[in-house]
């Protein structure tokens, strides 16, 4: 359950750094993402869903 929490901690990273629009942090999770390959391919179609979840809990 603390990875789940982890993922969860990261993901709500992600969706404030796409709202507020920092290219410079998009490109580190990118680099970010590509270094740490096999756990994100593992959380991440979980993650797109969850950070859906996310993005209409904020714009409502």
């Amino acid at each position: 359950m603390d990875l789940v929490n982890g993922c969860r901690q990261v993901i709500l990273g992600i969706a404030f750094v796409f709202l507020r629009k920092y290219p410079i942090n998009c490109a580190y999770f990118v680099g970010f993402s590509i270094f740490f390959n096999p756990f994100f391919l593992h959380i991440y179609f979980s993650a797109r869903l969850f950070t859906i979840r996310i993005v209409h809990i904020v714009v409502f």
